[in-house]
């Protein structure tokens, strides 16, 4: 008995500490068009760059990367290469302006998928009315739910090592009696 609370102490110490490896997973580092840049002129490429290598599989490529224009034409030539941190795609040599959107979706090297997106504008700024401007957020990524897993397996440990404690001290009563 005593063993198993100490072993459930030192777990929900460890995932607690934030020492966890599993939080870092392809977190984005940097993009060129950099996030809501304005650009007078469209860039050849697009590129991410993220903290931490990216699952490849040979030849066969995993992750991926669009750009789509405001009315959601595709504008990448659909050949996004993965090398290490980085994935790039061209972009096709047709006339793009206005509100860019860049989505991904990648696997870092231990199998963790993350995705996201960011905008960027090409051309001269447009103004738009406060009913008509669409608020998008500059980078998404899903972290929330694997923030929220390891908060979870914190609670059952936690409520797991009160249960033995109740247990041992209605043990210790009944021996009493």
């Amino acid at each position: 008995m005593k063993k198993m609370a100490l072993a459930i102490v030192l777990t929900t110490i460890f995932l607690s500490s934030g020492i966890c490896p599993a939080q870092a997973h392809g977190e984005l580092v940097t993009t060129y068009p950099k996030v809501n840049a304005r650009l007078d002129q469209a860039p050849h490429y697009v590129e991410l760059v993220f903290d931490g290598n990216l699952l490849t599989m040979g030849k066969t490529e995993v992750n991926l990367l669009e750009v789509k224009d405001a009315t959601g034409a595709r504008l990448d030539d659909g050949n996004a290469i993965t090398s290490g941190a980085k994935l790039k795609v061209g972009l096709l040599k047709v006339k793009i302006s206005g509100a860019i959107s860049v989505r991904w979706r990648v696997t870092s090297e231990d199998g963790h998928p993350v995705d996201g997106g960011f905008i960027f504008s090409v051309g001269p700024t447009i103004t738009a009315t406060p009913s008509t401007t669409q608020i998008v957020p500059a980078v998404q990524q899903k972290g929330l739910l694997h923030q929220l897993s390891l908060y979870i397996l914190l609670l059952v440990v936690a409520l797991s090592m009160a249960g033995v404690f109740v247990a041992r001290k209605v043990q210790r009563h009944e021996g009493r009696e």
